[in-house]
């Protein structure tokens, strides 16, 4: 679900251009912290390795 929702165009992360980071950048980036922080501790959990990148 998260993947869906991180990959579409209306969802960008950071502004693109000349356009002011907004509000709601910020709270997509905290959103997509807080995510990984939450997999990684169910992984951790189950006795899973999360690798930093894939």
């Amino acid at each position: 679900m998260f993947n869906k929702w991180y990959d579409t165009k209306e969802c960008r992360m950071l502004p693109q251009g000349d356009e002011p980071v907004r509000p709601v950048n910020e709270a997509r980036l905290v959103l997509t912290v807080a995510t990984r922080t939450v997999i990684a501790n169910g992984l951790d959990l189950l006795g899973v390795s999360a690798p930093e990148r894939m």
